[in-house]
């Protein structure tokens, strides 16, 4: 294989070489040794280092596929805390519908957040990774059966006002709308109440027993 030049740790175009990849100089036969690169994405790939050395290989296939409208791809599509091999991220996830019902005019539970006013801060909502630094820093993050809430129900979602809380204690910070009476006032409520009493004592006299009255 001759003389090997040490690639590690060396800064080549998008790529960052972090070791040899002696696994696969086991198996490729050629006199071209493998590094093992991390792109700026986030994503590793095996890259042959006469490529490297040569400029031949300067990111990762998807950093460098272009989009038809000649944009390359997003380099957040591969970062780690947005999305792995299993999809996204439950952060992201998570992020992304509270932007939602927060802006979004033509989705149903817009009616319960943007329509009321709530929004999310806009150093959160420009920016996924200022959002995941503050919530993975609070108390109880990832702990399972949680999820983030507003701890003043009718504030933004904003640094100091959001908790990751358990089902329970969501259902009790939650916004409960007054039921509507089908009484008009409080006069006919109870003139109502007055004539159930009556009919209910009336009920009773008629079917309790005097203790002298012989068993059927």
């Amino acid at each position: 294989m001759g003389n090997l030049i040490d690639l590690t740790g060396k800064k080549i175009g998008r790529w960052t070489v972090l070791k040899r990849d002696e696994n696969k100089d086991k198996t490729i036969k050629n006199k071209s040794a493998y590094w093992i690169c991390q792109c700026e994405c986030g994503r590793i790939e095996s890259v042959n280092g006469s490529n490297l050395r040569r400029n031949g290989s300067l990111a990762c296939k998807h950093c460098n596929r272009k989009s038809i409208f000649g944009v390359r791809t997003c380099k957040l599509e591969a970062d780690p805390l947005i999305r792995t091999e299993k999809g996204q991220t439950r952060e992201y996830k998570n992020w992304a519908a509270i932007k939602y019902r927060c802006n979004n005019t033509n989705s149903k539970p817009y009616q319960w957040y943007g329509a009321r006013g709530i929004k999310m801060c806009e150093e959160w909502e420009n920016d996924f990774h200022a959002y995941y630094n503050y919530v993975s820093a609070l108390e109880h993050f990832g702990e399972k059966g949680r999820s983030l809430d507003r701890i003043n129900n009718n504030g933004n979602y904003e640094p100091g006002n959001v908790r990751w809380a358990t089902p329970a204690e969501q259902v009790h910070n939650k916004r409960n709308p007054k039921r509507k009476s089908r009484f008009a006032n409080e006069e006919e409520k109870k003139a109502h109440k007055k004539a159930y009493m009556k009919e209910y004592y009336k009920h009773y006299k008629k079917k309790k027993k005097h203790p002298d009255e012989p068993n059927a």
